[in-house]
C-alpha cells in the first residue's frame, strides 16, 4: 500500500547556503517521521477489533467484500476448526474509514534547490527523481546499501514566496547516515548526476538507473531526462566556489557544517590530536563566560586533544582582573594552552579562525573579523565558513599562566569554582548559595556573621537576564542573602537591577518555556517586580545598552560598616538550568499570562529542581 509521510525538524531551522543553486537545507539527528496508510483507494481501512483482519475500504467507502460475511479469523483459523470470526456478528467490531500509522525518530537531510535560471525546483517529476538519485549518491559516498536509506519529497510554502519541493533523505534505522550528509555535499551532486546516465538509455526510469523496489509506488513520478535538465552542466559548474571566498587559494572549499562540529568531526573521524583555535577584539568585546570557544576547548581537552588558544598581545596587555582569572583557568587545564601573536593572520581576504595540526593542517577562515572576538558570538558570521588543507600557521608566544594570574592584591580576594554543589529544589537555593560562598571565602564569611554589621544596598548588573527561570533564581538569591542574616540586619530599601533590553545574540526560539524570553522586556520588568514584591522586596530594573552593562555580571553587596562585597559571576545566575529529573510539564511557563502579579507569584514560588551546566562556572570574590 501507498504511504504518506509527514516530516518535524524541532528546533532546527533552514540555513540559508552561499552558493547561488542550494538555496538551503538543514540536518538532524532527531527528525520526527510520522508514516500514514489510508488504503489502496484512499479511504481508510476496515478493521476487525476481534481478529485484527485489516482490508481496505472500497472507493465508495463502503465495507469490503471481506467484512459482508462472516470473515475467518486472521490467524489460527485452522486450528480453530475454520469457524468464521466471533467479530463477524458485531457490527461495532469492524471499524471503519481507519488510517493506520506509526511514528520513528530518525536522522534527516533536507535540500532546496533553485534551478539555473535561480528558479525554485517546482516539477514534482524533477524533484523526487533527483530525491532517489541524491539517496543513491549518499549511500554510495557512505560505503552502504541504498535501502538503509529512505528518501521523499513534500511541497513547501515560505512567506509569500512561490510553492517548491524539498528533498528528503532519512535513516531507516537511525543509523547516523542523512544527518552525515552535508560532509559530502561536494561529491553528491555530481555523483547523482552519474546515477541519472543510464547505460541502457531509458526513457523514464529503469532498474538499471534509479528505479528499485522503493520507488514501486513512485514509479510514475520518476523521470531521470526531467532530473538531467536541473543537474546541468551549467548547473554543476555553479557548485565552484566564487574567487571572493577563495581565501586558501584553490583548494578552498565550504565548510557545511558549524565549526564545532567540523572540528569535532575532525578529531573523531580524521585522527587530529592538535587544535589551534583564534581570537580578536578588545578586551570590552570579550565575553569569556559565555563563549562557544571555551565550551569547545574544554570539550576537546576532555578527550585528549591539545588544545593552543592564541589572542593578541595588545588583547592581553587590556585584560581586567576577572578575564585574568577565567583565561587562568582555563590554561590550568593540562590539554589547554594560551599563545599571543602580534595580529590575527589574514587569509586571503578571510581570517584565520582554527586549525587542526597535521601534515598537513585542516584550516578554517571566515569573512568577518568579528567572528573572531572572544564572545557569544565567536565564530559566527553571515558569510560562509571556508576550508582547506595546508600548512599551520607559525605557532604563537606561549604564555606562562603564573604572569597571566593576577597577584592577590588582598588576602581577602577568592576565586571560588562552583559545578554540581547546589544541584537541588530552587526553594532553598538562596541560603544554599551564600552559606558555600561563607565556607570558601573568609570574606564572606566575616560579613555574614557579624552581627554589627547591616546591609545597605545591592544591586546586580547582568545583560542576560531574560528569562523566567533567571528571574527565579535572582529572587531566590536576593532573599536568601535576607534569610542568611536575619531581617534585623537587612535594611535594604530598594534592590537595583541593571540588564538591557535584547539579546545581541538574535532569538530564543524556545517558547512558554522556563527557559524562553518574555516577548516584551517590559513585561520582564514588571514580572520581576512583582516577584521582588512577593516575597517583600522593593526592586528597582536599570535598562542599559550593552557598552554601560558591560560582559560581567556584577553582584554587589554594600554594609553600614562600609565594606562592600563584590560578587563576579563570569555566566551569572543563568549559569543554573532545569535539572534533567523534572517532569516535562515543570519547564511550562505561560509567557502571554497577563496576569504580572501572578506570573511574579509563580516565580517566587516555582517548585522545580536545578543543577549546574556541563562545564563549571567561576566566581571571583573580593571584599573592601
Amino acid at each position: 500500500m501507498a504511504v504518506t509521510r509527514m516530516y518535524a525538524f524541532r528546533g532546527c531551522p533552514r540555513s540559508a547556503e552561499s552558493l547561488p543553486t542550494i538555496a538551503g537545507m538543514r540536518i538532524t539527528s532527531r527528525g520526527h517521521i510520522f508514516h500514514q496508510s489510508r488504503g489502496i483507494h484512499g479511504t481508510g481501512y476496515a478493521l476487525c477489533l476481534e481478529c485484527g483482519r485489516a482490508e481496505p475500504m472500497l472507493p465508495d467507502d463502503s465495507l469490503p467484500e471481506v467484512f459482508k460475511n462472516p470473515h475467518y479469523k486472521l490467524r489460527r483459523a485452522r486450528e480453530d476448526g475454520g469457524a468464521a470470526c466471533a467479530g463477524s456478528g458485531t457490527a461495532w467490531k469492524i471499524k471503519q474509514g481507519i488510517t493506520l500509522g506509526h511514528e520513528i525518530w530518525t536522522d534527516i537531510f533536507e535540500l532546496q534547490i533553485k534551478t539555473e535560471a535561480g528558479i525554485w525546483l517546482h516539477r514534482r517529476r524533477a524533484a523526487m527523481t533527483l530525491a532517489v538519485a541524491l539517496r543513491d549518491a549518499l549511500a554510495e559516498s557512505i560505503g552502504v546499501q541504498a535501502t538503509e536509506l529512505g528518501c521523499d519529497i513534500k511541497e513547501v510554502r515560505v512567506d509569500n514566496e512561490p510553492a517548491r519541493y524539498s528533498i528528503l533523505i532519512f535513516d531507516r534505522y537511525a543509523a547516523g547516515y542523512a544527518s552525515g550528509a552535508e560532509r559530502h555535499l561536494g561529491e553528491l551532486f555530481h555523483n547523482a548526476r552519474k546515477h541519472l546516465d543510464c547505460p541502457v538509455h531509458c526513457d523514464s526510469a529503469c532498474p538499471h538507473c534509479i528505479l528499485d523496489f522503493d520507488q514501486r509506488f513512485d514509479a510514475d513520478d520518476l523521470d531521470r531526462h526531467a532530473a538531467l535538465e536541473v543537474l546541468s552542466d551549467d548547473w554543476l559548474n555553479n557548485l565552484r566556489l566564487p574567487d571572493e571566498y577563495a581565501y586558501f587559494g584553490s583548494s578552498s572549499r565550504i565548510e557545511n557544517q558549524h565549526l564545532a562540529e567540523a572540528i569535532w568531526h575532525a578529531v573523531t573521524r580524521e585522527g587530529f590530536t592538535s587544535v589551534r583555535l583564534y581570537t580578536d577584539g578588545t578586551p570590552e568585546s570579550w565575553d569569556l563566560g559565555t563563549s562557544p570557544l571555551r565550551e569547545l576547548a574544554y570539550r576537546l581537552a576532555g578527550q585528549d586533544v591539545s588544545v593552543d588558544i592564541v589572542m593578541p598581545e595588545c588583547s592581553i596587555r587590556n585584560l581586567d582582573d576577572a578575564d585574568r582569572h577565567l583565561l587562568a583557568s582555563l590554561a590550568d587545564h593540562p590539554n589547554i594552552c594560551l599563545s599571543t601573536i602580534g595580529a590575527s593572520h589574514r587569509c586571503g581576504n578571510g581570517w584565520l579562525l582554527a586549525e587542526a595540526l597535521g601534515m598537513p593542517a585542516k584550516r578554517w577562515a571566515v569573512d568577518d573579523k568579528a567572528a573572531l572576538v572572544f564572545g557569544l558570538l565567536w565564530s559566527r558570521s553571515v558569510g560562509p565558513l571556508i576550508t582547506a588543507e595546508q600548512i599551520a600557521a607559525t605557532s604563537g608566544k606561549r604564555l606562562v599562566v603564573e604572569t597571566l594570574r593576577p597577584q592577590q592584591i588582598d588576602t581577602s580576594d577568592r576565586e571560588v569554582e562552583i559545578h554540581h554543589e547546589l544541584d537541588g529544589p530552587l526553594q532553598g537555593l538562596g541560603k544554599r548559595f551564600w552559606l558555600h560562598l561563607a565556607e570558601k571565602h573568609a570574606g564572606t564569611n566575616d560579613l555574614l556573621s557579624n552581627k554589627n554589621d547591616e546591609i545597605r544596598l545591592i544591586s546586580y548588573r547582568d545583560r542576560y537576564l531574560f528569562t523566567p527561570l533567571s528571574v527565579a533564581i535572582l529572587v531566590e538569591v536576593v532573599s536568601g542573602l535576607r534569610d542568611t542574616v536575619g531581617t534585623d540586619r537587612w535594611d535594604v530599601s530598594e534592590v537595583k537591577i541593571i540588564t538591557t533590553e535584547r539579546r545581541s545574540a538574535g532569538e530564543n526560539m524556545a517558547k512558554n518555556k522556563l527557559w524562553s524570553d518574555w516577548p516584551q522586556t517590559t513585561v520582564r520588568d514588571q514580572v520581576l517586580q512583582a516577584a521582588f514584591q512577593y516575597v517583600g522586596l522593593y526592586s528597582l530594573v536599570h535598562i542599559a545598552d550593552t557598552s554601560s552593562t558591560g560582559h560581567g555580571r556584577m553582584f554587589e553587596v554594600t554594609w553600614s560598616s562600609g565594606k562592600k562585597l563584590t560578587m563576579r559571576l563570569d555566566q551569572g545566575i543563568s549559569y543554573w538550568r532545569t535539572a534533567y529529573n523534572n517532569i516535562r510539564q515543570a519547564g511550562h511557563f505561560d509567557l502571554h499570562n497577563n496576569e504580572i502579579q501572578s506570573q511574579g507569584q509563580s516565580l517566587a514560588e516555582l517548585r522545580i529542581d536545578i543543577e549546574g551546566s556541563q562545564l563549571p562556572t567561576q566566581l571571583f570574590l573580593k571584599v573592601r
